[in-house]
């Protein structure tokens, strides 16, 4: 996502847009897994089946993030492996993920997760004009052992 979207961000906002997602989630479409220390909240990772197979692919990764200070502490790498094993115990057999092109680090991750780029595609985000790489893992369970799991 561009800087600026992200910079202008509310927690509030952001709080009532998931209660929102979580609460029309039909049936276990999703899952959402959330990083806590008592400091309060440090990342979280989302997923979900989809309904219709992208590149012969059943479920996504939507969204992985972490607080700077928590980067590279295996805490994404737990995130990313529950999520995996969430939607394969839901039937899911395949993983992909959306990133921006520019997200050099995000990228590397999946990576190092074994993910294999798919495709790099043009697509409009709030008036911004991107590219988006999706990655794919086609083992889920290869995916969970890659993380540590």
């Amino acid at each position: 996502m561009p800087d600026a979207y992200l910079d202008a961000m509310d927690v509030g906002e952001s709080t009532e847009l998931w209660a929102k997602v979580l609460s029309m989630a039909p049936g276990k479409m999703i899952a959402v897994y959330v990083a806590e220390t008592s400091d309060g909240v440090i990342g979280f990772a989302s997923g979900n089946l989809l309904a219709e197979a992208k590149f012969g692919l059943d479920a996504e990764l939507g969204a992985v993030y972490l607080m700077p200070h928590a980067q590279r502490s295996g805490i994404g790498r737990r995130l990313v492996a529950m999520v995996a094993n969430t939607l394969a115990a839901r039937g899911a057999n395949g993983l992909i993920a959306w990133v921006i092109t520019e997200n050099k680090p995000a990228r590397q991750f999946f990576a190092q997760l074994g993910a294999q780029l798919l495709i790099e595609q043009a697509y409009t985000w709030e008036g911004d004009d991107l590219i988006e790489a999706g990655y794919a893992w086609r083992d889920l369970a290869a995916l969970a052992q890659a993380c540590g799991e």
